[in-house]
C-alpha cells in the first residue's frame, strides 16, 4: 500500500510525494486534461505506457512525463521501497481507470 503525502492541492496543481513498497504497483488510468510529471526521488521506479506501449525505468534525479489521455501505471519493481513526486497540472483533475 502506497504512502501518499499531499504537499499542494489547487484546482490547477497537485503535487504528491508519494512511497511504494517493493513490488507494489498502480491501476492503468489516464487524465482528460492534466499533464503528469514523476520525478524519482528515491529508488527505482517504473512508469508503464500504452500509447506508445513500453516501460520507462527512472533513478533518483530522473523524470518521466505522461499526456493527457495517455494510459499509463507507476510500479515499484525492485526489492526495496522507492519515493516518486507526482506534479500534476494546468487542468482539471481526474483519475480514470482502465483495464489493460
Amino acid at each position: 500500500m502506497e504512502k501518499l503525502e499531499l504537499l499542494i492541492d489547487t484546482s490547477s496543481v497537485k503535487v504528491k510525494e508519494i512511497i511504494l513498497p517493493a513490488g507494489d504497483e498502480g491501476k492503468w488510468h489516464f487524465h482528460s486534461y492534466l499533464l503528469e510529471n514523476v520525478y524519482c526521488l528515491d529508488g527505482q521506479i517504473s512508469v508503464y505506457l500504452k500509447q506508445p506501449d513500453g516501460k520507462i525505468t527512472l533513478n533518483p534525479g530522473e523524470r518521466c512525463m505522461t499526456h493527457a489521455g495517455h494510459v499509463h501505471k507507476i510500479c515499484n519493481e525492485s526489492s526495496k521501497s522507492s519515493k516518486h513526486l507526482l506534479v500534476q497540472g494546468q487542468g482539471e483533475y481526474d483519475f480514470i481507470e482502465v483495464e489493460v
